[in-house]
């Protein structure tokens, strides 16, 4: 998770509907909710899917646009085949593939829903991210690849636009399914993909590809975040993909003197002409990378770099101090992490139920000691706190256990899609170790819902409520809850205090308002929460389609 940069303020909601929907209010079972966007190849929607109740995002794709020799059956049989092979991938940063189907002339993919940024948004506003936090992304990115490239899919089109970045941090690639045909079919003529910027030459040069071609695309973009620029720069896409092709990048160090001497060949041999220079695997790439930005060493010369030059723009936010002890703290962490690869964030409410022992206490005295010299501007002194805080490190028992916490966190929400007794057995762990992780609570809550098991999650959302009233989402779904438990009194009230608030989801709100007053045989409110749910999102079905039926 990155709390630090993506916290729920931050990150921008999709956009809502523009209206106009030309495939009516249905696309096979789903209900369109409203239009997302348009690209090249169709229309991205919102959508319900009233089978398991869940929002989807359906992406309806116009053969036509994909510039192909094969005739049109031909290619909607392939394109289903792909995104059926993509709909078997099962990984917390893949965004899931549910469904494909076709409906008159349209053909189309329905896929998980995530609202957040891309990462072309995020990197946009901060073109180089802390290194921990640059870490953390390029690992989510790398887990969700190889674990693709293990199943024998390859994404063929991996950029920062189809990295999705949730608020909690959660990172997802999307278009799994898609991409082959965006940057395959769409290739043939090149500049229909605009700036090939993350293409690898010998998907340029039209040769067979392999899942180093993903990794390659991963390897561009770790060094756009680490030095705010592409590899490669050119005005005219026929120049850039004959640099691309040549092989000659830009000079990272060049660009960021703040990075270490030795991640100049990783990043070189990470976006390598040859293919079979390049490193197996995106884990292996993240793995080497942190090695050498996270490094006690790196961090002093950093620290001693910092002190002779003058901090680019595009850190000027942050001194350099600050961001050096940030990076201590991420260092500890990754320290104590067991031996795992992915960068540790550790919760808040892991260190709260149990004093601090006197060496942890020692320890965290010693980094706010650093960050108040720091403030000082008294950089001598705040590297010797460093150091003593280091010598430390290897006491501090309890930010082990966050750190395991963490890793059963990270655990559970992985597998809790495909095998929820598990995710179920980690969070009971969880709460072992550390009672007062409210997140918790709330996952659990969702899995037995998920499960239909109300009484169960009646509880755990009750637990959320108890710590944190103001968890406007953990009552709204606590209202649901009571509506299946056939509690509609209690569910109208719950929802009306969410209701007071004006949150977005206002409509949907309504609508389930409007399901209470139904069960309580009131359809004159029912049919006023319905209309006032229209008022509030006019391509709201499911409020449509209600009103129908009570009128009918």
């Amino acid at each position: 998770m990155l709390p630090s940069v993506f916290s729920t303020s931050d990150a921008p909601v999709l956009p809502p509907s523009t209206g106009g929907d030309a495939l009516g209010d249905t696309l096979g079972r789903y209900q369109l909710l409203g239009e997302i966007g348009r690209g090249q190849m169709g229309v991205v929607y919102r959508a319900f899917d009233p089978k398991i109740d869940r929002q989807v995002a359906i992406k309806t794709i116009q053969m036509g646009a994909m510039g192909s020799s094969m005739d049109s059956a031909a290619l909607r049989h392939r394109f289903v085949l792909e995104a059926q092979t993509a709909g078997r991938l099962s990984h917390a940063n893949i965004a899931t593939v549910f469904d494909v189907g076709e409906e008159g002339d349209t053909t189309f993919i329905a896929m998980e829903y995530v609202e957040g940024r891309t990462l072309e948004s995020y990197l946009s506003t901060t073109a180089t991210p802390r290194f921990d936090e640059t870490l953390e992304i390029l690992a989510q990115i790398a887990a969700g690849l190889d674990a693709a490239h293990a199943q024998g899919v390859i994404h063929r089109d991996v950029k920062p636009a189809n990295i999705l970045i949730r608020a909690d941090g959660q990172v997802k690639i999307t278009d799994f399914g898609i991409a082959r045909f965006s940057a395959t079919e769409l290739t043939q003529t090149r500049t229909a993909l605009g700036t090939p910027s993350y293409m690898s030459p010998e998907q340029l040069g039209g040769e067979e590809l392999d899942g180093r071609t993903d990794l390659y695309a991963l390897g561009v973009i770790a060094f756009r975040m680490l030095t705010g620029e592409k590899p490669y720069q050119a005005d005219e896409v026929a120049t850039l993909i004959v640099k691309i092709m040549q092989g000659k990048t830009a000079d990272p160090i060049h660009l960021n003197p703040l990075l270490p001497q030795a991640s100049r060949k990783i990043l070189q041999r990470a976006i390598a002409r040859d293919r079979a220079q390049r490193f197996a695997t995106g884990a292996e790439l993240v793995a080497a990378l942190r090695k050498v930005l996270l490094d006690p060493a790196e961090l002093r010369r950093l620290m001693e770099l910092s002190r002779h030059h003058r901090p680019p723009t595009w850190w000027q936010r942050w001194s350099p101090w600050v961001a050096a002890v940030l990076m201590v703290i991420a260092v500890v962490a990754s320290w104590l992490s067991f031996g795992r690869h992915d960068v540790v964030v550790m919760a808040p409410e892991a260190l709260s139920d149990h004093p601090l022992s006197v060496s942890e206490r020692d320890t965290l005295e010693e980094i706010a000691r650093a960050e108040a010299l720091v403030s000082d501007g008294k950089g001598e002194a705040a590297l010797r706190a460093f150091d003593h805080a280091w010598s430390l490190a290897p006491n501090v028992v309890r930010l082990r256990k966050a750190a395991y916490v963490q890793l059963l966190f990270t655990s559970a929400s992985e597998v809790a899609s495909r095998a929820p007794a598990t995710a179920i057995q980690h969070y009971a762990r969880i709460l072992e170790l550390s009672p007062d992780y409210t997140d918790v609570y709330e996952r659990l809550g969702e899995l037995h819902a998920r499960e239909e098991e109300w009484e169960a999650a009646r509880d755990d959302y009750l637990e959320v409520l108890r710590r944190q009233p103001g968890r406007l989402q953990a009552r709204f779904a606590y209202g649901k809850v009571l509506y299946h438990l056939g509690r509609y009194e209690e569910a109208l009230g719950e929802m009306g205090v969410v209701m007071e608030k004006k949150p977005p989801y206002l409509a949907d709100l309504r609508v389930w308002r409007g399901m209470c007053w139904e069960r309580l045989g009131n359809g004159a409110k029912a049919q006023l929460n319905y209309r006032k749910a229209l008022d509030a999102d006019p391509q709201n079905r499911a409020a449509r389609q209600r009103l129908r039926g009570l009128d009918g």
